[in-house]
């Protein structure tokens, strides 16, 4: 019997699934999140991707600009 394999974590997300890890939101703020360089996209071919690690580091800097709101509020 093979050894089960290690699961594979993607690097690139389809459009669709970068909206989706962002709980769904709309294309037109995807792409002004893109064309602002918050979110990196890439293309192999003629399909568009965006790394997950820079939709991760998005979400990442939005978790820590709440905190530091609620921080100054205290």
């Amino acid at each position: 019997k093979p050894a089960p394999q290690p699961e594979v974590t993607p690097a690139l997300l389809s459009m669709n699934g970068g909206q989706e890890f962002l709980g769904g939101i709309g294309s037109t703020l995807f792409e002004e999140l893109i064309a602002s360089g918050e979110i990196v996209k890439v293309k192999i071919g003629r399909r568009s991707f965006v790394t997950r690690a820079s939709v991760e580091a998005y979400v990442a800097r939005l978790v820590d600009e709440s905190e530091s709101r609620i921080a100054a509020t205290v």
